[in-house]
């Protein structure tokens, strides 16, 4: 999608069921883990089962134990695996955990990536493996701390620095006392995220989305694009579920991912200054959720003003009004120039399309042929019905779970829809321009089927099938046929988006 740059490194391992080398460093003060077995039984158990729901399955990671090594701390220890392994037919990376008891670690990526844990400590395992997957800390950027760290002998110093361990949504960041998952670009960026459950909210226009959780389906990242090239703000929905059911606050969250920087910023940052230190108290953290809005807040991101609208179940309906100026005009950018363009933006205005994309809201596709079960909706929501609530379906061949079903069983309630002679539907086939006259003639009331066809068309005598409604669509003004001398409707032609866009708005002109 154009949207991340660099992924095809880390998607070697972030698609695959890839098996860690395990590693026990033995140090001379070390005693937490006596059995050699005892870390890859708990990480088999404890780490697989969180990156399979985390990735859908998509990255399934493994863990064998290979060897103990003795060293005088882990640095040492990471320096001899890295030795050791050149005699170890292996092409997998490698995990090196210390037998002290600590809670840290870090991580290098790529084909000789590897992890380096002090102690055996869960949260921040799952966090340093995801640092070799790709994944960089998100963090607020307005807290700085002042703390000396000693690791294997070397001492970092980093007094002053930004506090990147400060979003405790995200595995990759503050959260390091409990599994969670991590935000949502991360997981688009391994690939865990289809495009198809993407959205990109197109600049200069306002849309309304539908974002749900991890793990949930549906829109898992809406996109707002930023001018500059490599910088976006992107949503992302969280509920208290599956490995976040210990998250601190439920909603929508905001992140502004820089990849020029190569930072992931909370959006909009805390507002906290001077905190010291790695253990936040309760209040503090509070204040690191305001990233996270809940049904009714209001803020601004960039150029966009971003509204929370309602929470159903696990979704979150979200509008998204956006002030900069826009590449094209009217609500879609591909239908500029049309013939058609008019009328489908009369019935978008009128709720009875919202496009053809999920991802792309300014897309309207219209050379896209519709079928026969498309227009089911269309017309539904034309005329301002609700979809039938019956789980059931009198054709043959439509299940009553079909997401169209609910609109073809009402409007073959009102007379609309009535089975072929077999009983079928054949809702996957493309809606011919008899079968629009048809349907019109049948949902309109101010569309008469004519009582005598007089053959107004070349191609449509007066004893051909539908020549009725074909004729009542002429005289109603929905339609001048496909062709003038000599007078032609091409019956059998199926009908694109865009004429099925021009056919409902001038039937809507004549309506009650």
């Amino acid at each position: 999608m154009g949207l991340i740059d660099g992924t095809e490194s880390h998607r070697e391992f972030t698609l695959s069921s890839e098996v860690w080398d395990v590693w026990l460093c033995d140090t001379p003060d070390g005693d937490i883990i006596r059995d050699s077995d005892e870390a890859v039984v708990l990480l088999n158990r404890e780490v697989t089962p969180y990156y399979r729901w985390l990735s859908s399955d998509r990255y399934q990671p493994g863990f064998r134990y290979v060897g103990r090594i003795d060293g005088p701390h882990l640095v040492g220890c990471a320096e001899a695996v890295r030795a050791e392994r050149k005699a170890v037919s292996s092409d997998n990376r490698f995990v090196v955990i210390d037998d002290t008891d600590g809670r840290a670690g870090w991580a290098s990526s790529g084909k000789e990536g590897s992890v380096q844990i002090v102690g055996l400590h869960l949260p921040i395992i799952i966090h340093e493996i995801g640092h070799a997957l790709g994944f960089p800390h998100s963090y607020g950027g307005l807290i700085n701390w002042e703390l000396d760290r000693s690791f294997g002998g070397r001492i970092s110093r980093m007094a002053g620095d930004v506090y990147e361990y400060d979003n405790p949504m995200d595995q990759m960041s503050g959260n390091r006392e409990y599994n969670a998952a991590t935000i949502a670009v991360n997981r688009y960026a391994a690939g865990w995220i289809d495009p198809v459950n993407v959205a990109i909210h197109p600049q200069g226009k306002a849309h309304t989305y539908v974002l749900r959780p991890p793990g949930f389906g549906g829109t898992q990242m809406l996109v707002l694009r930023d001018p500059r090239f490599g910088v976006m703000i992107t949503l992302g929905a969280r509920v208290a579920k599956g490995y976040d059911s210990d998250i601190p606050k439920e909603g929508v969250e905001a992140y502004k991912v820089d990849q020029f920087t190569r930072r992931t910023q909370q959006t909009p940052p805390p507002e906290l200054i001077g905190i010291t230190g790695e253990n936040l108290d309760d209040e503090t953290k509070a204040g690191l959720t305001q990233h996270v809005h809940s049904v009714g807040d209001v803020f601004e991101v960039g150029t966009a003003t971003v509204e929370v609208l309602e929470r159903t179940g696990d979704r979150f309906r979200v509008r998204v009004v956006d002030s900069a100026e826009s590449v094209f005009a009217g609500r879609f950018s591909d239908e500029d120039g049309s013939a058609h363009e008019s009328n489908i933006e009369a019935v978008a205005a009128r709720g009875v399309t919202v496009g053809c994309s999920p991802t792309y809201p300014d897309r309207f596709c219209p050379d896209r042929v519709v079928t026969r079960a498309q227009m089911m909706a269309f017309l539904a929501r034309a005329l301002g019905v609700e979809g039938a609530a019956s789980l059931t379906s009198r054709f043959g061949d439509v299940s009553g779970g079909a997401w169209y079903s609910p609109y073809l069983e009402r409007l073959a309630d009102l007379g609309v829809a009535e089975p072929y002679e077999d009983g079928t539907f054949r809702p996957s086939e493309p809606l011919t321009r008899r079968d629009m006259a048809v349907f019109l003639a049948r949902a309109f009331s101010h569309i008469s089927a004519a009582a005598e066809p007089a053959g107004a068309f070349e191609d449509v005598p007066a004893a051909a099938p539908g020549a009725a409604e074909v004729e009542a669509v002429l005289a109603a003004g929905v339609t001048r046929g496909c062709s003038a001398e000599p007078m032609r409707y091409c019956p059998d032609r199926s009908v694109t988006r865009a004429q099925m866009a021009s056919f409902l708005a001038r039937a809507l002109q004549g309506a009650p």
